[in-house]
């Protein structure tokens, strides 16, 4: 009867050093070099018992920036080109208005009830209301009172009902409706129930990376609908992506967008 079982391979060479197994253990070798270690490492119980106990290394790159523990000093040409941006805004938006006090709450727009304030920005207020016959939940964004004499506030706004009314994807907020009532422009959109990226990582600290992966991973399908249908979004950013209770990304604020057909 013949033998079958395997037999040990035979140790052929010298066993490399231990800074070269662990730039083997970092993926930091090139291919050839791998090639050329494997049958002395597949043979060698002494250098795979070395590589075991390198399972845990880490980039020295990666362990500084772990190591961190005070704010990076800021960088001027960085600090500059905010600060650029920031007047750049101001110069085609203009100047936001303070937000001194809540603007009234309107007991009712067209076929919505309005139930709460929800949210506010530059551009306007977002509520919660209920479609008066349908009893359904929905999201109203009202341009501000403040804006209504801004005709590039207004076709902005305009720019986002356009923007939002014609896609229809499950990463993207949905519009059902849009219109104007007693010289007040309104959106209407799906009513969604979680937060934004912005305000979840400030509660609760940075995403582990699985899970940032996937809210990046929804996010760019919608944004790739988006863009696939003649739109690019010009604004995302942590506060224009939220995340439902149930676990899907939405991306938010197509005011800035460019329709490009």
């Amino acid at each position: 009867m013949n033998d079958t079982s395997e037999k040990p391979r035979e140790v052929t060479g010298v066993c490399p050093s231990q800074e070269v197994l662990s730039d083997l253990a970092l993926g930091k070798l090139r291919m050839e070099a791998i090639d050329a270690l494997g049958p002395h490492i597949e043979a060698c119980s002494t250098c795979q018992g070395i590589l075991e106990t390198l399972d845990g290394l880490e980039d020295s790159v990666i362990a500084d920036i772990k190591c961190q523990t005070g704010a990076l000093p800021p960088d001027p040409q960085l600090q500059q080109q905010i600060q650029e941006a920031q007047q750049i805004s101001r110069v085609v938006w203009g100047e936001p208005k303070p937000d001194v006090s809540a603007e009234p709450l309107p007991a009712r727009l067209g076929q919505y009830e309005i139930v709460e304030q929800i949210g506010r920005g530059g551009m306007g207020t977002v509520y919660n209301a209920v479609h008066t016959r349908l009893k359904r939940p929905v999201a109203i964004k009202v341009l501000s009172a403040g804006r209504l004499q801004d005709p590039q506030a207004i076709a902005r706004f305009q720019r986002e009902m356009e923007a939002v009314g014609r896609l229809d994807h499950p990463n993207l907020v949905r519009a059902h409706d849009a219109g104007e009532v007693d010289g007040q422009h309104f959106l209407v959109m799906e009513f969604l129930d979680g937060t934004d990226l912005t305000k979840l990582v400030r509660q609760g600290g940075p995403l582990p990376v699985a899970d940032a992966c996937e809210v990046v991973r929804q996010a760019a399908l919608g944004i790739q609908y988006a863009h696939e249908h003649g739109l690019v979004h010009r604004d995302v950013k942590p506060s224009n992506i939220m995340l439902t209770t149930a676990g899907q990304v939405k991306v938010l604020d197509l005011g800035l967008a460019r329709i490009t057909t």
